[in-house]
């Protein structure tokens, strides 16, 4: 009499492990469901991470290029006592900054007005590249640019901008070399950040 008892416990234990395996795949469906999940936010993170550190390298190469500007524009001056941004000079005259000598290119004139409210007007441009160890700047000195510091009168659209001139420094940085820009296809992380001042 204890034979068939036995049978029908082997039974029992037959039907509670094929519960088992379906409880056991159905958790580790969900776990596995989870893990994706927070390896996908992860790698997201890390992609932003890497974004924003980029961003700071392309930041400060923008603030090296103004400040490198600013000190030879404002601070230093050429043997003739003018700036080294000046029409006068004959190009190239050489920087130094960060103990590298930079070169200024040339400088041409522009003649569209800027912004379109303002009458048109001559002013010199020069540019100058800044090979940083992590990054590089391309600096742009606008001088005599005109400003438009007032709205225009009520159906007037031109300003006369003859007190209204000044030096524009403009520097876009990047977290690349100078070089790796005129690469084709560009680097992949590449980013760009901007630094405008006028005085």
């Amino acid at each position: 009499m204890k034979y068939p008892k036995k049978q029908k416990n082997k039974k029992i234990n037959s039907q509670n492990s094929g519960f088992i395996v379906l409880l056991t795949v159905v958790i580790a469906s969900i776990v596995l469901t989870m893990v994706m999940g927070i390896s996908s936010i992860a790698v997201k993170q890390m992609t932003l991470t890497a974004g924003a550190k980029e961003g700071s390298r392309a930041l400060f190469a923008a603030d090296a290029g103004i400040e490198c500007a600013l000190y030879w524009d404002v601070n230093r001056k050429t043997t003739n006592n003018t700036s080294y941004f000046d029409s006068k000079n004959i190009p190239p005259q050489i920087i130094n900054c960060g103990g590298n000598p930079y070169s200024i290119f040339a400088p041409f004139k522009i003649t569209a007005p800027s912004p379109p409210s303002l009458t048109n007007t001559d002013y010199d441009s020069y540019q100058f590249d800044l090979n940083l160890s992590q990054g590089c700047a391309k600096v742009t000195v606008f001088k005599n640019y005109p400003l438009d510091t007032d709205p225009p009168p009520s159906g007037d659209n031109i300003i006369d901008i003859t007190k209204e001139l000044y030096t524009q420094v403009e520097s876009r940085g990047y977290n690349v070399p100078c070089s790796s820009l005129l690469l084709n296809p560009l680097p992949s992380i590449m980013v760009e950040r901007g630094i405008r001042t006028y005085y």
